[in-house]
């Protein structure tokens, strides 16, 4: 990568390629290239900026989000080459595409009613749906579980701070993931991620109080066992968490 490429990157299913953002010509554009970081190749040339880049589970094709004036656009297109299937959701600031380990949904979150909820829709542009609420709340930040059951995702509550839940694929049984970080109550929890296993859960720890500390964490489910990767001053919070390195 070099210092024109934008932080949405990805890897591809069982590792060996990456898809991430590059800064050029006045746009933002999809690329490809391998974990070496040799080959770079251009996937997308819209005059739009192309960001969020998701891998299909065969790893045949790329999601991503097309930013445009009116209307943000879901768009899929095969890493072979040929034509990109535009879906046209009339959504409001598309973010954060990931496809299900089935192929058979897309989750992202969207504007609604002043804030984020999540959405899933099918790669053909059916079946649209909202899992969350829309409005407060605010719900952002999705990532499947590895068998596609669940879905974890970031929750502004009503007194502002972010907690990290998990849903059923259909919205259903929601529930807060309880972390044993001593600021659990307090502090701002973003960017959840499953570990390739589903055993864990990395994500970020904002912690404005007396520590003023930034803090990426990984937790076992179903436990509060949790191990701090890294932990440095708040201002580092730059740092964005993107996806597990697939296990070969």
């Amino acid at each position: 990568l070099h210092p024109g490429d934008h932080p949405s990157r990805t890897w591809s299913p069982g590792g060996g390629r990456v898809a991430f953002t590059r800064s050029g010509g006045g746009d933002l554009d999809v690329w490809v290239m391998r974990e070496s970081g040799r080959n770079p190749t251009r996937f997308t040339t819209s005059p739009a900026d192309d960001v969020d880049p998701t891998w299909s589970p065969n790893g045949r094709r790329i999601a991503f989000v097309r930013e445009t004036s009116r209307r943000d656009r879901l768009v899929i297109g095969r890493v072979s080459g040929g034509p990109k299937r535009v879906l046209r959701l009339d959504l409001r600031s598309l973010e954060n595409p990931t496809w299900s380990p089935d192929g058979r949904l897309i989750a992202f979150q969207a504007w609604v009613r002043r804030a984020f909820a999540i959405f899933t829709v099918r790669p053909d542009g059916s079946h649209l749906r909202r899992l969350t609420s829309g409005g407060r709340p605010s719900e952002h930040s999705p990532s499947w579980a590895p068998r596609g059951r669940f879905i974890a995702y970031t929750s502004q509550r009503r007194d502002f701070a972010e907690r990290i839940f998990v849903m059923r694929r259909n919205g259903s049984d929601e529930h807060q993931i309880r972390t044993g970080v001593p600021c659990d109550d307090e502090c701002d929890f973003d960017q959840p991620i499953f570990s390739p296993n589903g055993r864990l859960l990395v994500f970020d720890v904002a912690d404005e109080g007396e520590d003023w500390s930034y803090r990426v964490i990984v937790v076992r489910r179903g436990t509060t066992t949790h191990r701090t990767l890294i932990d440095a001053p708040l201002d580092a919070r730059s740092v964005i968490l993107e996806d597990w390195e697939p296990v070969r």
